[in-house]
């Protein structure tokens, strides 16, 4: 009788014990994820923003090569000034674009230390890097 009451009572307290562990585990999971996907959530914004920009960054280029082109040496100072505030402008965009680059890698490497075994990050990462090669050898092909 008394084995069986100690029996049935380290049973018991086992199962609490497993219970216990299984809740921690479920509850770290679940943080586990939700860190995951807030720094995912960080590439991906940081990312768009990027892309954004990258566009931005393209028009001033298309703009400054606009008026470069017409530009002559006697041509008044207000022409002169025109293109160094489109190069200013290209200058801060420059810095907004290497911001978010920096955003995006440090919210895709965040995720994969936190989840190795995502394959999210890497997807994006390899998307847009594949795209960003492909965009930077456009321009250096691209006739003058």
């Amino acid at each position: 009788m008394k084995r069986r009451k100690l029996a049935a009572s380290v049973a018991a307290v086992v199962a609490l014990a497993l219970l216990a562990i299984a809740g921690v585990m479920v509850r770290q999971e679940a943080i586990r994820r939700g860190t995951r996907d807030r720094f995912l959530g960080e590439g991906r914004r940081a990312l768009d923003s990027y892309r954004l920009h990258h566009r931005d960054l393209l028009a001033l280029r298309d703009r400054e090569r606009q008026l470069c082109s017409t530009f002559r040496p006697d041509d008044g100072e207000e022409k002169r000034q025109a293109i160094w505030g489109i190069q200013e402008e290209v200058r801060d965009v420059r810095r907004i674009l290497d911001r978010d680059l920096a955003a995006a890698v440090s919210g895709f490497t965040s995720t994969l230390i936190v989840e190795p075994r995502t394959r999210t990050p890497a997807v994006r990462w390899r998307s847009f890097t594949s795209a960003s090669s492909r965009s930077a050898n456009f321009r250096r092909t691209k006739a003058p």
